[in-house]
Protein backbone atom coordinates (compact mmCIF):
# COMPACT_ATOMS: atom_id res chain seq x y z
CA UNK A 1 0.00 0.00 0.00
CA UNK A 2 1.65 3.18 -1.10
CA UNK A 3 1.64 6.56 1.16
CA UNK A 4 -1.78 7.93 0.04
CA UNK A 5 -3.74 5.22 0.54
CA UNK A 6 -2.31 5.09 3.68
CA UNK A 7 -3.12 8.61 4.36
CA UNK A 8 -6.31 8.00 3.09
CA UNK A 9 -7.02 4.42 5.52
CA UNK A 10 -6.45 6.72 8.29
CA UNK A 11 -8.21 9.43 7.70
CA UNK A 12 -11.17 6.91 7.27
CA UNK A 13 -10.26 5.72 10.67
CA UNK A 14 -10.49 9.36 11.93
CA UNK A 15 -14.28 9.56 10.44
CA UNK A 16 -14.82 6.53 12.64
CA UNK A 17 -13.68 7.68 15.76
CA UNK A 18 -11.09 4.94 15.91
CA UNK A 19 -8.22 7.46 16.82
CA UNK A 20 -5.79 4.34 18.25
CA UNK A 21 -5.48 2.79 15.00
CA UNK A 22 -5.87 6.09 13.23
CA UNK A 23 -2.49 7.05 15.40
CA UNK A 24 -0.82 3.87 14.63
CA UNK A 25 -1.07 4.25 10.83
CA UNK A 26 -0.21 8.05 11.00
CA UNK A 27 3.01 7.21 13.29
CA UNK A 28 4.03 4.73 10.77
CA UNK A 29 3.46 7.57 7.86
CA UNK A 30 5.41 9.87 9.98
CA UNK A 31 8.59 7.75 10.16
CA UNK A 32 8.24 7.27 6.15
CA UNK A 33 7.84 11.36 5.71
CA UNK A 34 9.41 13.31 8.53
CA UNK A 35 8.85 16.36 6.16
CA UNK A 36 4.80 16.23 5.94
CA UNK A 37 3.34 18.86 8.50
CA UNK A 38 -0.39 17.57 7.85
CA UNK A 39 0.97 14.31 9.45
CA UNK A 40 2.06 15.48 12.49
CA UNK A 41 -0.44 17.74 12.91
CA UNK A 42 -2.99 14.54 13.04
CA UNK A 43 -0.72 13.10 15.12
CA UNK A 44 -1.29 15.76 17.71
CA UNK A 45 -5.02 16.34 17.27
CA UNK A 46 -5.11 12.20 17.85
CA UNK A 47 -2.89 12.13 20.55
CA UNK A 48 -5.52 15.00 22.22
CA UNK A 49 -8.30 13.36 21.35
CA UNK A 50 -7.36 9.86 22.85
CA UNK A 51 -5.67 11.64 26.04
CA UNK A 52 -9.55 13.56 26.89
CA UNK A 53 -11.44 10.79 26.28
CA UNK A 54 -9.98 8.38 28.27
CA UNK A 55 -9.33 10.56 31.50
CA UNK A 56 -9.73 7.71 33.89
CA UNK A 57 -8.17 4.94 31.57
CA UNK A 58 -6.19 2.55 33.35
CA UNK A 59 -3.56 0.63 31.65
CA UNK A 60 -3.47 -2.91 31.41
CA UNK A 61 -0.78 -3.66 29.38
CA UNK A 62 2.80 -2.03 28.47
CA UNK A 63 0.96 -0.86 25.31
CA UNK A 64 -1.61 0.75 26.37
CA UNK A 65 0.16 2.59 28.51
CA UNK A 66 2.26 4.03 25.63
CA UNK A 67 -0.86 4.67 24.08
CA UNK A 68 -2.13 6.89 27.24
Amino acid sequence: MDYNSKKREAENLVGEDKYVDALRIYSDLYLVNRNDVGIVERIRFLYSRIIEGNYDFVPETAEQYVMR
